[in-house]
C-alpha cells in the first residue's frame, strides 16, 4: 500500500511539472507607454503670462532655457529633443480651449505649434489634450469642444494624435466641469474619442496629483495607485507653498519620493501600461523635471533620474518576460503545492482506511480459496453436463434438419391443397348458384303440389259423394227388386 501511495504522489508531481513547463513557454510582455504632462501656457519673459504675471502664478525656479515662450519653435524643438532622449512616448498637453470657445487662445496656438513641429521633424512623440476648466462662466458645451478638437486636431494631426483603444484619446481634468454625473455622461458620449478623466476625486478614471497618489494624511507611506488601463502617475516632488497653498512633498528631493515611485512602477510588471510623469514644466507646483535653476544653482536631478529610469525601463522590458514567467511559475507551483498538500492529506486519510480494508480482504482470501475449490468441482460437474447437453443438442440439430425437410415438403403439399381449395371454392360457388335456382323451382313445385292436393281433395270428396249417392241408389233399387221378387 505504501508503494501505491508513493506512485500516486509521483504521478501528480509529473503532471504539475508538465503544467509549469507549458506556462514557461508563454510570454506576454508589452511595452509600457511613458507620458509627460506638458504645459504650453508660458508667454515668454518674466512678468508675462504664467511667469510671475499679474495672474498670481508665481515661480521660484528658472528654466535652464530661461523664461521661454511656449510657442517658440526653438524651445519646442529642444523640448522634443529631450523628450526623445528620455524615451517619452506621448505628451499630455494642458489645453485651455480657444477664443471661439471662450478659452485661452495663446495655449491653443502653442498646442498647434507643438503638433506642427512634431510633424515637421518626424518626431515619434504623440500628443493628447487634457481639457482644463477654461470657461469662467462654468458652462460648457461638450459637443462644441469635441467638434473643435476633432476638426482642428484629430483630423488634421491624425498621425501625431495619441490613441487609446484604437481612438484618439481626450483627457479631462477633474474640476467644476466634470463634477456632475450629467457632465461626465456627456464627456463619455462621443464615440469618435476615448475619454479619460484625470485627477484626485473618487470618480476619476486616472488618479494623479499632489503628488500623484500620495495623500497628505499618510505621506510618505502611500505609493502610486494603479488606475484604469494600467495607468499610474509619478512625480519628483510637489510644492505649492509659494502660491498661497500649504502642500509640500519632498521639496528638496531628500525623501526620495521620485525614486520610490519609479521603483514601485517598475515592480508592477505587466499590470502597468501607462506611466505618466507629472510634470515636465508645471513650475507653479514645482513638479517639473525640465532642467532648471534653483537659488542660483543648476538643478538637473529629476531630469537625470528620468534618464536613469528610462534606461531601467528599457532593461525591464527586455527581462520582464523572464520575470513574468518566473512569477507565473511560482504561482503555478504554489497552487500545485497546495493541491498536492491537500491530496496528500486525503491520501493519508485514505491510507488508514485502505489498510483496514486490506486486512479484511486478506482474511477473506482464505474463504475465497475454499470457495474456489468448490467452484472448481462444480465447474467440472457443469462441464460434464455441458458435454451431455452438447450431444443432446447435436441430436436435436439433426431432428431440426429433418423437420426442416418435412416442413419444405409440407409447404409443397400446402400449395397443392391451396390450388384444390380454390377449385372447390369455385365449384361450391357454382353449386350454390344452382342450389338457389333449384330452391326457387322447389318452392314453385310446392305451391303447385298444394294446389293439386286441394284439387284432389275436392275431387275425392265429389267421388265419395257420387259413390254414396250411387250406393244409396243401388240399395234402393235392390230393395225394390227384392220387393218385386217377394211380391211375385
Amino acid at each position: 500500500m505504501n508503494n501505491r501511495h508513493s506512485l500516486i504522489v509521483v504521478f501528480i508531481l509529473i503532471i504539475a511539472t508538465g503544467l509549469v513547463s507549458v506556462k514557461a513557454s508563454y510570454c506576454s510582455a508589452s511595452k509600457v507607454k511613458v507620458g509627460l504632462f506638458y504645459y504650453v501656457w508660458y508667454e515668454g519673459g518674466l512678468g508675462n503670462g504664467h511667469w510671475n504675471s499679474s495672474l498670481g502664478w508665481t515661480v521660484v525656479d528658472t528654466p535652464l532655457l530661461g523664461f521661454y515662450n511656449s510657442s517658440d519653435p526653438s524651445i519646442i524643438k529642444q523640448h522634443l529633443k529631450w523628450f526623445e532622449e528620455l524615451g517619452v512616448d506621448f505628451l499630455i498637453i494642458s489645453w485651455w480651449g480657444s477664443d471661439t470657445l471662450q478659452g485661452y487662445q495663446f495655449a491653443d496656438t502653442a498646442t498647434r505649434m507643438v503638433f506642427d513641429l512634431i510633424n515637421e521633424t518626424n518626431s515619434p512623440i504623440k500628443i493628447t489634450l487634457m481639457v482644463e476648466d477654461f470657461n469662467q462662466s462654468g458652462i460648457y458645451d461638450f459637443t462644441a469642444i469635441y467638434d473643435y478638437i476633432y476638426d482642428n486636431y484629430a483630423l488634421r494631426y491624425e498621425s501625431e494624435f495619441f490613441e487609446l483603444n484604437g481612438r484618439p484619446l481626450i483627457c479631462w481634468w477633474n474640476s467644476d466641469m466634470t463634477n456632475t454625473s450629467e457632465s461626465r455622461n456627456k464627456i463619455g458620449s462621443d464615440s469618435r474619442f476615448t475619454s479619460r478623466i484625470i485627477g484626485h476625486h473618487d470618480y476619476v478614471d486616472w488618479y494623479a496629483w499632489r503628488p500623484c497618489s500620495v495623500d497628505a494624511e499618510d505621506y510618505p507611506i502611500t505609493l502610486p495607485k494603479l488606475s484604469k488601463d494600467g495607468f499610474t502617475c509619478i512625480e519628483p516632488r510637489y510644492d505649492d507653498s509659494h502660491i498661497g497653498r500649504n502642500s509640500t512633498f519632498d521639496g528638496n528631493y531628500s525623501e526620495g519620493l521620485y525614486d520610490r515611485q519609479w521603483t514601485w512602477a517598475l515592480r508592477q510588471g505587466g499590470n502597468v501600461s501607462i506611466i505618466a510623469i507629472y510634470s515636465w514644466n508645471e513650475y507653479h507646483e514645482r513638479s517639473e523635471i525640465e532642467p532648471h535653476i534653483t537659488d542660483g544653482t543648476s538643478v538637473l536631478s529629476p531630469f537625470t533620474k528620468t534618464y536613469e529610469y528610462a534606461t531601467l525601463s528599457f532593461l525591464y522590458q527586455q527581462y520582464f518576460s523572464d520575470y513574468q514567467v518566473l512569477q507565473e511559475n511560482y504561482t503555478s507551483l504554489q497552487s500545485s503545492y497546495n493541491d498536492l498538500q491537500a491530496s496528500f492529506d486525503i491520501l493519508s486519510s485514505n491510507l488508514t482506511s485502505l489498510s483496514s480494508r486490506f486486512d479484511i480482504l486478506n482474511s477473506n482470501y482464505a474463504s475465497l480459496q475454499a470457495y474456489n475449490v468448490d467452484l472448481t468441482r462444480q465447474y467440472n460437474a457443469f462441464n460434464l453436463s455441458f458435454t451431455q447437453l452438447q450431444n443432446i443438442y447435436n441430436v436435436l440439430q439433426m431432428n431440426c434438419n429433418s423437420l426442416t425437410s418435412n416442413f419444405t415438403d409440407l409447404q409443397f403439399r400446402y400449395s397443392d391443397l391451396e390450388l384444390q381449395y380454390e377449385a372447390l371454392e369455385s365449384n361450391f360457388t357454382s353449386l350454390l348458384s344452382k342450389y338457389s335456382t333449384l330452391a326457387t323451382q322447389q318452392n314453385e313445385l310446392n305451391e303447385t303440389l298444394n294446389d293439386l292436393e286441394v284439387l284432389i281433395g275436392v275431387m275425392l270428396a265429389l267421388i265419395i259423394a257420387v259413390m254414396i249417392l250411387v250406393a244409396r241408389k243401388s240399395r234402393i233399387l235392390f230393395r225394390r227388386s227384392e220387393e218385386k221378387q217377394i211380391a211375385s
